[in-house]
């Protein structure tokens, strides 16, 4: 675990706050940038708010599990919780994204629609067994990272394109890991 998660999260603690409080507030700086995005007309200020925003939500998003692990806090409904309001970060921030224009409609969807199913592939294969943790080029702090900086630098479109197609392959990447695993279980399974 990294040191500067571990002094945050203990510092957080500190003043009262729990792993699921800091999920909440990840999520409410989710909802605070995806405002950024619609309201402020000013590209250069839209930037830089949405930006840090942003940056402030991935920050928190890895600091829960760090405080819950630092703590002994780690349960079902946090990781329920924080996978829960992660979904919803995504959706509501394409969403602004396509809905104030800074994003081409169809790039927009396809990134949607590709983080949405990094994460189901990698729910479902974990489901039936199969460890992702790791596998695939794009998973959340990969895509939210994008994001950021494609937000600060003003290139929205072309951030968002990169997105799409790292999360298609990440799909693709996920795919494969689950049916080599699930294969080679099937092979132990008859010897």
């Amino acid at each position: 675990m990294e040191p500067g998660l571990c002094r945050l999260a203990r510092g957080l603690h500190s003043l009262g706050l729990r792993p699921n409080h800091i999920t909440v507030l990840s999520f409410f700086c989710s909802l605070a940038a995806t405002a950024a995005f619609v309201a402020v007309a000013e590209p250069s200020l839209r930037g830089a708010s949405a930006g840090i925003l942003l940056l402030l939500s991935g920050l928190l998003d890895a600091t829960d599990g760090a405080m819950a692990r630092t703590y002994g806090q780690v349960s079902d409904f946090g990781a329920f919780l924080d996978s829960v309001f992660d979904r919803i970060s995504e959706i509501i921030v394409y969403g602004s994204l396509v809905y104030s224009g800074l994003v081409d409609w169809a790039i927009g969807l396809a990134a949607l629609s590709g983080s949405l199913m990094v994460s189901y592939a990698r729910a479902r294969a974990e489901q039936l067994g199969s460890e992702m943790k790791g596998i695939g080029i794009a998973e959340r702090p990969e895509r939210l990272l994008i994001l950021i900086v494609a937000t600060f630098v003003g290139q929205l479109n072309a951030g968002v394109l990169l997105i799409a197609l790292l999360s298609a392959a990440t799909v693709i990447q996920r795919i494969m890991h689950a049916k080599s695993a699930m294969t080679d279980v099937q092979r132990s399974d008859r010897q």
